[in-house]
């Protein structure tokens, strides 16, 4: 079974949080709680945080700003690369049409997660889009 995990980023504190649970009031979700930097059980109202699930890749959340490499030819419907060279493709994690993908939403490029599997591409966390919005080319 998959684990499903979730982070949140506190607009409140400006900081990131793993969030423990989600209390939910009337079935809608209304408050999460997670762990403080001082080691204290916190609860803060979900509308002052931004949830981002886990992907089940690595230790990758939703809103990562990774960097995908490989050595040999890659190419999808918006992006490609020569044949031997290597290459670098930074971008955002967001799921989108039902599945996680890396996506560079400035130039609209994207690479699939099932890709990343499947062509045995290497991915690394430099980031997140709350921490460190600099690494996108964007900016944003």
């Amino acid at each position: 079974m998959r684990e499903i995990k979730f982070r949140a980023w506190s607009k409140t504190y400006n900081a990131m949080y793993l969030a423990l649970t989600a209390i939910i009031i009337d079935g809608e979700p209304t408050y999460c709680s997670f762990i403080s930097d001082l080691g204290d059980e916190e609860t803060i109202p979900i509308g002052e945080l931004k949830l981002m699930q886990f992907t089940g890749l690595a230790n990758i959340f939703e809103g990562d700003i990774v960097v995908v490499s490989g050595s040999d030819y890659y190419s999808n419907d918006s992006f490609n690369t020569e044949d031997g060279e290597s290459w670098t493709f930074t971008g955002e994690v967001v799921m989108n049409s039902y599945m996680w993908m890396v996506v560079d939403k400035g130039s609209g490029c994207y690479i699939p997660f099932c890709d990343i599997l499947n062509d045995e591409l290497d991915i690394e966390v430099i980031g997140n889009i709350y921490e460190n919005p600099e690494l996108l080319t964007d900016g944003k």
